[in-house]
């Protein structure tokens, strides 16, 4: 009996299946440039104490100047045992923000510091600007950027936080920066790959249901339709219907979003990858997940769930990626 997935794709398709091969010709170019504005910027690294407490770990609000004029917050907890420990970066949904501190107490248990990036412009107190005192969207990131041009999407300036991250956490003192492994799901998913491979220094890459991949699958494949309003690529529907009724520019704008488009970025991760796809996901095609694990240059292994929607909680899920984290 074969096995299909929400997109219609049955698992030998899927498994030769490596995205729709759209990247810019400067796709490095353009993230070795992009990578350049961090050395201009001063981060200001700021710890304060956290309300929360607990026996196990310290527990800190790190906030860091990012591009663009942007303050952006994480969660940072360590443990009190003396370090080097190793460092989880970890990632979260879209349009939401970082988890209650006492998500993170399992990676403490296990001897890991961990840092949850707040995206700028979601749901927390990471603004995209200081000049812009609100801080929170319900969609639109994806596009925000798109008319003016690839140097101002969105999430450039989000992927290149994630690094920013990387670089602050390798350099404290209670961190091991040989062993920094990123972690996400869905959004996550995408910044934990786009991270790892604009580092290329990470151990490991945990990630799952990656958002941002194959842009021009999800087109093809109608997951951006606005009669999904509940798939996050719903907005480039709605872009359209404003700024492209005709699909005249649907090229141009494929090109540009190349350069977020994690299946590019998943070419570039050659450190050892752990990821989950969800075989019945309304929200992020199916095919474009394997085209993101297909196009993993390293070790990697795959979990796949054949019953699950776009869903948290998977079964076992956090179990085999500590167990991946640990070896």
């Amino acid at each position: 009996m074969k096995v299909f997935s929400a997109d219609g794709k049955n698992l030998e398709e899927l498994e030769a299946y490596y995205g729709s091969e759209v990247e810019a010709a400067d796709f490095d170019g353009y993230w070795d440039r992009a990578k350049t504005l961090l050395d201009d910027i001063d981060p200001d690294v700021k710890l304060e104490k956290a309300e929360f407490e607990c026996r196990s770990a310290d527990c800190y609000k790190l906030s860091f100047n990012g591009v663009g004029g942007a303050r952006v917050t994480a969660k940072y907890l360590r443990p009190k045992t003396p370090g080097p420990h190793p460092c989880v970066l970890w990632f979260h949904g879209y349009t939401i923000a970082s988890m209650d501190w006492t998500m993170y107490l399992h990676f403490i248990a296990e001897g890991m510091c961990v840092a949850a990036l707040d995206c700028r412009g979601e749901g927390s107190d990471s603004r995209d600007c200081v000049q812009n005192p609100q801080a929170w969207i319900m969609y639109g990131l994806i596009m925000r950027g798109m008319r003016e041009g690839a140097d101002q999407l969105a999430f450039r300036r989000i992927y290149l936080d994630t690094l920013e991250l990387a670089q602050i956490v390798e350099k404290f003192p209670e961190v091991d920066a040989d062993a920094i492994s990123t972690y996400g799901t869905s959004q996550g998913g995408a910044l934990s790959v786009a991270c790892s491979a604009l580092h290329g220094g990470i151990k490991k890459t945990v990630c799952g249901s990656n958002f941002l991949s194959d842009f021009p699958y999800v087109i093809e494949s109608n997951y951006h339709s606005v009669e999904n309003p509940g798939s996050p690529y719903s907005e480039i529907g709605q872009y359209f219907r404003r700024y492209d009724h005709l699909h005249e520019n649907v090229d141009e704008m494929l090109e540009t979003l190349s350069y977020i488009d994690c299946v590019n970025f998943a070419k570039r991760v050659k450190n050892p990858v752990l990821m989950e796809i969800t075989l019945q996901d309304r929200f992020i095609p199916p095919a474009s997940q394997f085209a993101v694990f297909n196009n993993f240059a390293g070790p990697k292994e795959k979990v796949i769930y054949y019953d699950y929607n776009h869903e948290d909680a998977l079964p076992g899920w956090i179990d085999r990626a500590m167990t991946f984290l640990k070896k």
